[in-house]
């Protein structure tokens, strides 16, 4: 159907000191740091439907979603089968539940078939990756020492596609308040 696989994303408003903190730690430690700024994947790569499809449902959804204030304070390892490496994730405490929610409202409708089953739903910001989980939880500790809390809100959703190694966003929807 569609050329390129979309993404849905939320990108994040942040305080400066808050965003140069991220953009640093992602820049030394985030392979795709250069692809794509700080955010939530709320709907990972899909191509299977019509991108009229899926613009038309997600702007429905945000049209009746609310803004998420969220909170980060952890930074946690998450592996994965297949030898990808061992993720490094900034996790909420704080709005966990609502953008879990907005991801389950987003796979509802016409993209429910391409829900993974296999793969529970952990928001996160992704700060690197490690080649093990011994150096994961190394950086997650030292990470986790000083690390103040990082606040800030999702007020919009933003559909995109990988190219030329970039995201390239093709539409944004604001969330409804």
């Amino acid at each position: 159907m569609g050329e390129d696989p979309l993404f849905t994303v939320a990108f994040l408003e942040l305080d400066a000191e808050s965003r140069a903190w991220l953009q640093s730690v992602r820049a030394r430690h985030d392979p795709q740091a250069a692809l794509i700024e700080a955010h939530f994947t709320l709907l990972f790569g899909l191509r299977e439907l019509l991108p009229a499809v899926y613009l038309a449902h997600v702007a429905s959804v945000a049209g009746q979603s609310s803004g998420i204030d969220f909170r980060c304070r952890r930074v946690c390892p998450k592996a994965y089968p297949g030898g990808f490496g061992v993720h490094l994730y900034l996790v909420p405490d704080q709005g966990r539940a609502a953008i879990v929610d907005l991801h389950d409202r987003l796979y509802q409708g016409p993209l429910a078939p391409y829900l993974r089953q296999d793969l529970p739903y952990l928001p996160h910001i992704t700060l690197g990756k490690a080649p093990d989980e011994e150096q994961a939880r190394a950086f997650c500790t030292g990470l986790n020492g000083g690390l103040r809390a990082i606040q800030g809100r999702i007020a919009a959703l933003t559909v995109g596609a990988l190219r030329a190694n970039r995201f390239e966003p093709l539409a944004s929807f604001e969330l409804g308040d």
